[in-house]
């Protein structure tokens, strides 16, 4: 019993506070303030980003050997868990490990919510997209039908155009409808086409289509600028002569000293003439052709004396025949209008390779209609 009642000796210097750190906080200037001697650092963090912290003791000044106090801190229990983690690094690197599948499960059940999120965020968008490029899709497509029924309105014409060519020149109504004729497509069509949502192959094909119908109509304008129709019907109708008659006569003229040659010079009659009845006979000496810009000397039966070099400048006229093969006038006239014509006819349907541009526009017709459901 002695023995238990002895008293514990007691080291008095670990209880007084040492008074070299007297006055000294963290709050003083001249950077952080070394731990005293012997001191145990803050034990670190743990997975949870939490520390342990140590508890305060204090004594009392009046009583230095007075029992000290703790306040604050963790428990005994608690500490004790710290210790035995920090004793086991097997079990604590398990248990992190643990915790940060747990975390991992976390932020992958997180980024798969962000990415639902997304999806559905991005479906009704897209939902949005395919409303409204369905509906231009199909807007579209109407229009490429319309235009392609006016191609082929336009490809009548010209052929009605191609059989009148050779019979002085193409009609003026049917001139009339060539230039009054518009595809009615243009570039403004395809502003609020989503090429890209409708697929590049579609894409391409949608512009391949518009750059040919553009191209038809400027076809079109060229061929009837400047009234190159008409005045292609006027040339025609100027040289179309027919093989019996005669719009066109010479005069010879007596050589001269510098030109030993005789030099015919061109006359027109205004018209093509039936020489039979144009030829005024009344005065067998003196005979005249009636042309419509003047009366003209002719060989008379029985004249004598020269051809050339006379009093008289006699006319000799030229048959219709004869007047083609010398002067092309008319069926190079004729060979540009129907070249010109035949350009536009070869745009429209194609040749050989070439697919032209009103099948091309069924086919396209076809493919965005089913695009359009």
């Amino acid at each position: 019993m002695a023995e238990e009642r002895k008293k514990p000796k007691i080291d008095l210097k670990t209880r007084i506070p040492s008074k070299t750190v007297k006055g000294l906080s963290p709050s003083t200037g001249g950077g952080a303030i070394p731990p005293p001697p012997g001191a145990v650092p803050a034990p670190p963090p743990d997975l949870l980003g939490r520390r342990t912290q140590p508890p305060k003791v204090s004594v009392d000044p009046n009583d230095p050997l007075g029992a000290a106090k703790m306040e604050g801190g963790s428990s005994p229990q608690q500490q004790q868990i710290v210790v035995v983690e920090a004793a086991q690094p097997e079990g604590v690197a398990g248990h992190a490990s643990k915790r940060g599948v747990f975390f991992a499960i976390v932020g992958v059940v997180l980024l798969v919510g962000a990415g639902i999120g997304f999806l559905v965020g991005s479906g009704s968008s897209d939902r949005g997209r395919k409303g409204k490029a369905t509906g231009d899709v199909k807007d579209l497509q109407a229009k490429v039908v319309k235009t392609t029924a006016s191609l082929e309105a336009l490809l009548a014409t010209l052929k009605q155009a191609q059989s009148e060519v050779d019979n002085d020149g193409v009609k003026q109504e049917t001139i009339d409808a060539l230039k009054n004729w518009k595809s009615g497509f243009s570039a403004a069509d395809l502003q609020s086409i989503d090429l890209a949502y409708i697929g590049p192959d579609n894409a391409l094909k949608i512009v391949g289509w518009a750059s040919s119908v553009y191209y038809i109509d400027q076809l079109a304008v060229g061929l009837t600028k400047g009234n190159a129709l008409e005045n292609a019907n006027a040339q025609v109708k100027a040289f179309s002569i027919p093989a019996k008659q005669s719009k066109w006569g010479v005069t010879l003229e007596k050589p001269s000293k510098d030109v030993p040659l005789t030099v015919a010079s061109l006359v027109d009659f205004g018209e093509a003439l039936d020489l039979k009845t144009k030829v005024d006979l009344k005065d067998p000496k003196a005979p005249k052709l009636n042309a419509k810009s003047a009366q003209l000397d002719v060989w008379a039966d029985g004249t004598k004396g020269d051809f050339v070099g006379g009093e008289k400048n006699y006319v000799s006229a030229i048959l219709g025949s004869d007047w083609l093969k010398a002067c092309p006038v008319r069926a190079q006239a004729l060979g540009y209008t129907r070249q010109g014509i035949g350009e536009v006819v070869t745009a429209l349907e194609g040749a050989g390779d070439i697919p032209g541009v009103i099948k091309p526009g069924k086919d396209l017709g076809d493919k965005l209609k089913g695009l359009a459901k």
